[in-house]
């Protein structure tokens, strides 16, 4: 499994998606648009075939097979005949939902980041739901309804990690008809900045430094961590907290970055970004201050520590973490490994009715789970539902 390798398999789907009739829709818009195919810039004229344990760290390709029940990709017709692995039914005896719930709120604003394109929004509360949002409404409800025939029947006291404000989670949890209790533990900056929940139910604010203090007094039922276990400074330590308060039995849901600490993304990985870069028509990379890029590069480590000092301080140790301690029962990578790099300062070209940005969207995002799913590349985000022995 090696870069090059993965560059050329991209190039070779993208000028698929390239000789595929424009008129091809889907709901929500075109599935690709043409997009001219050249050769890779910036890449040295021989770029070894690096296996991945010696690009990134082993834990970052995800849990072994047989330990997963891996989610269907919900993604669009290039990525065709890659599901097709089993999902576990529906928990005995839980309610689907009539309506769906809450979505994911769709940033107003110019998104900073690529997760926050609306569109991609969308894909990824399909992929989260198991490609049935209107079944599940969102995947704190499609957690509980696959798999929470096994906790308790009385109504469940569920912990937060991290406050953050969008999606509003608390909102999901209580709504949700099976969690009486909702406890968010943060940091007090994060608490001051973030906490904030819609509906007159009690939600329990504590604050703690994740990784670096006990969490809140347990038992929970479930434990829901959403973008926040990157910003522990102790990722083996935050576990055994979460060891200790979580139920035998229980839940544990995260959505989170797992990709290389402190955003320090490999060459081979940057080699591609700047390849599918110069792809991209001059309109789409041109950024909010009318500047056309032209190479892509990952944070100075030193200038992000200051800016933020607990931005994936130890990312890549999470997925070890989770399976050491968990048996995970459904694992989805969400990409995030070409695109995140990729629309820095350019995620906001892609939202609005532009069909020449839907259409190229779509084949970005076609290509980046093609290379995820085929090991190509591993996946820097990713969603799981483990479960306490």
């Amino acid at each position: 499994m090696g870069w090059r390798k993965g560059w050329d398999s991209l190039k070779q789907l993208v000028g698929e998606a390239s000789s595929r009739s424009e008129s091809q829709t889907r709901e929500d818009g075109p599935v690709f648009v043409s997009i001219e195919v050249g050769e890779a810039p910036d890449l040295p004229p021989e770029l070894p075939d690096i296996p991945a344990k010696e690009m990134v760290n082993e834990s970052l390709l995800g849990p072994p097979e047989e330990e997963v029940a891996e989610l269907p990709p919900p993604v669009p017709d290039a990525v065709a005949g890659l599901e097709g692995s089993s999902r576990a039914p529906d928990a005995p005896g839980m309610p689907e939902v009539s309506a769906p719930l809450p979505d994911e709120t769709e940033a107003e604003e110019v998104p900073l980041y690529w997760d926050q394109i609306p569109a991609v929004v969308k894909q990824h509360r399909r992929m989260m739901t198991g490609g049935e949002p209107g079944r599940y409404g969102n995947f704190v409800n499609y957690a509980l309804v696959r798999w929470g025939g096994s906790l308790r029947p009385q109504p469940l006291r569920a912990l937060l990690l991290g406050a953050v404000a969008k999606p509003p989670l608390a909102d999901f949890l209580l709504q949700s008809g099976r969690v009486r209790e909702v406890v968010v533990a943060d940091r007090e900056e994060e608490l001051a900045d973030n906490a904030t929940h819609t509906i007159d139910d009690p939600v329990e604010y504590s604050v703690c430094a994740l990784g670096e203090e006990s969490l809140p007094e347990g038992p929970f039922d479930m434990i829901v961590a959403y973008e926040s276990l990157h910003r522990a400074r102790y990722v083996d330590r935050l576990f055994d907290h979460m060891m200790d308060v979580l139920v035998p039995g229980g839940l544990l849901v995260l959505r989170d970055y797992v990709g290389p600490n402190r955003l320090q993304f490999p060459e081979q990985q940057m080699a591609l970004v700047n390849a599918l870069l110069a792809l991209l028509p001059t309109p789409l990379r041109t950024d909010v201050d009318g500047v056309v890029q032209t190479r892509q590069a990952p944070p100075d480590r030193h200038w992000l520590a200051r800016l933020d000092q607990n931005k994936a301080v130890c990312s890549e140790a999470i997925l070890k973490e989770l399976r050491l301690r968990f048996k995970i029962l459904e694992f989805q990578p969400l990409g995030g490994t070409l695109l995140g790099p990729l629309l820095v300062g350019l995620a906001g070209n892609f939202c609005g009715t532009d069909q020449e940005a839907a259409g190229v969207l779509d084949a970005l995002m076609a290509a980046e789970m093609k290379l995820i799913q085929g090991k190509l590349m591993p996946s820097d985000h990713c969603f799981a539902i483990a479960r306490r022995p």
